[in-house]
């Protein structure tokens, strides 16, 4: 099967971007520039994920990079939960280390594991993962935010006591179409807009979707990334 992604990350209105994206075959990506990747599925698991430096804590810029850099820095055959769990326990030492005060780095991670076997969803926080249909659209992660305000979060990366993620087992992977999306995206936009994705070619249809959510008023840093399984 093939994986194509494409992904963006743009600081949008804000002065710095404290979001980070990872692609396969690409890493890390640059801010402001969209990105396209085309690969084969293999025995190794590939990562198409992406992180949100936690507001109000400093250095986010390096905790989304560094959680992303650590989750991916091993390279794995078995895509289960277990070996998954494992990589995101990885990410978060490498933040807990600066967190002795209680208010160190801390970010969101969201994203999917996949090889040749199986297809899995990961997050921790309030990133998300949408599978979009022809005509409906299908939220695969539920929000880590507090009940009483609905707006802090209550999981990320950067403490033991919250970094607990949510971790699902899709099965072999399938012909689908699959959005990452950090809040400063999905927040300013319907569920109906991203059906968009299934009308014009993808590469368009993200970038039309990015300035659709400027348009709505996003003030957050903007990170997105649409994955096809064919």
């Amino acid at each position: 099967m093939r994986l194509t992604c494409i992904g963006i990350t743009d600081a949008g209105r804000r002065v710095g971007n404290q979001d980070a994206v990872f692609l396969p075959d690409v890493g890390l990506l640059g801010d402001g520039a969209f990105t396209t990747i085309s690969t084969e599925l293999s025995d190794t698991v590939m990562f198409a994920a992406l992180a949100d430096g936690v507001g109000g804590r400093p250095d986010g810029r390096w905790a989304s990079h560094t959680a992303l850099s650590a989750l991916v820095s091993d390279d794995f055959t078995q895509n289960s939960t277990a070996t998954l769990a494992v990589a995101i326990a990885k990410a978060n030492r490498a933040l807990s280390g600066r967190a002795a005060s209680g208010n160190g780095p801390a970010t969101t991670l969201a994203g999917l594991a996949l090889n040749r076997d199986g297809l899995n969803v990961f997050h921790v926080g309030d990133s998300r993962v949408y599978e979009i249909g022809r005509t409906a659209v299908k939220m695969l992660t539920h929000d880590h935010r507090s009940r009483a305000d609905g707006r802090s979060i209550t999981r990320y990366l950067g403490s033991d006591a919250h970094a607990i993620p949510a971790i699902s087992a899709i099965g072999p992977p399938v012909a689908a179409t699959y959005l990452i999306s950090t809040d400063g995206f999905h927040g300013f936009l319907r569920d109906t807009d991203l059906l968009l994705l299934t009308e014009l070619d993808r590469a368009s249809a993200l970038s039309a979707l990015f300035d659709m959510a400027l348009e709505n008023g996003s003030n957050d840093n903007l990170s997105a990334v649409v994955v096809v399984v064919e």
